[in-house]
Parts: structure tokens; C-alpha cells; sequence
């Protein structure tokens, strides 16, 4: 069984399970399949950016953010990201200790 396959059972038993939990109520399936679009929709954004960060890595870069140091939280917030070298990292690293 390849991907597509596992996929469409598990849509099928989704629907078959969305329908016997709203038994059949329009509004009730629209709002479970909104719910549910947005739980993919984090996924795909969790998986992306799982992606993103494995090529950081494999280039020997580090991304950081406001919330990785202390030290940077003041100047920069949680969305803005900094991409530096592993080894400048590492350099930082061992002279904040």
C-alpha cells in the first residue's frame, strides 16, 4: 500500500467516523472539516519548517530568534529569525559560559 492509498483510508474512515459523530448534520461535518483542515494545515507548516531547519543544518548553519539567547531578546522578537555559521555559533556559545 503506497501513500495515496494509506491517505484515502484514512480520509475514508475520517468521513465515515465525521458522519456517525454529527449523524448527518450539514453544519456540524463543515465545522469538523475546517477542524480538520486546520490541524493539516499545522502539520504541513510543522513539516516545512522541520525541512527548513534539516538544510540550515546540512549547509552548517543555525537559524536563532529572540527566544534562543537571552542576550538578543531585547533587540529582536520571537518572528525575526538570524541565520550565522555553526562555528560562529559555537563561538558565541562558549564565551556567553
Amino acid at each position: 500500500m503506497n501513500s495515496d492509498d494509506m491517505q484515502r483510508k484514512l480520509e475514508l474512515k475520517r468521513d465515515d467516523y465525521s458522519n456517525t459523530i454529527a449523524g448527518g448534520d450539514p453544519e456540524v461535518l463543515q465545522n469538523m472539516e475546517e477542524w480538520y483542515n486546520a490541524c493539516e494545515g499545522i502539520v504541513k507548516l510543522q513539516r516545512a519548517e522541520e525541512k527548513h531547519y534539516e538544510y540550515l543544518d546540512m549547509r552548517g548553519m543555525v537559524a536563532l530568534s529572540g527566544k534562543d539567547f537571552g542576550l538578543i531578546q531585547d533587540y529582536i522578537d520571537d518572528e525575526c529569525i538570524i541565520i550565522v555559521p555553526k562555528s560562529v555559533h559555537k563561538e558565541a556559545s562558549r564565551n556567553m559560559q
